[in-house]
């Protein structure tokens, strides 16, 4: 097993399953159909990247915006939260 920052692969441990059946069908499809190997190759990739949990160093000065998930902050303004109470207990939020 290749170890990566600690993580398989640098994926989150709820996707090993995903991947071991993918690569197992992989090199199952290599030997006995050739033609499965080009459509399970590409899934398998897509599921690695897809699956990546890389080590993240949110920067360390105050007052500081960190977009989620690789992303970028485009602008950042001023709105207007409004809370909803709906019996249930389930909460709603607007955003005006």
């Amino acid at each position: 097993m290749v170890e990566f920052k600690g993580k398989f692969l640098g994926v989150v441990e709820f996707a090993k399953p995903y991947i071991f059946l993918l690569v197992l069908g992989l090199v199952l499809a290599c030997f006995m159909a050739p033609r499965a190997a080009i459509v399970i190759f590409p899934l398998t990739v897509f599921t690695l990247f897809f699956f990546r949990d890389p080590e993240r160093f949110p920067p360390s000065e105050d007052r500081v915006v960190v977009s989620p998930a690789d992303g970028r902050v485009m602008a950042l303004k001023n709105v207007l939260l409004r809370v909803l109470v709906v019996a249930g207990g389930f909460l709603f939020f607007f955003l005006l």
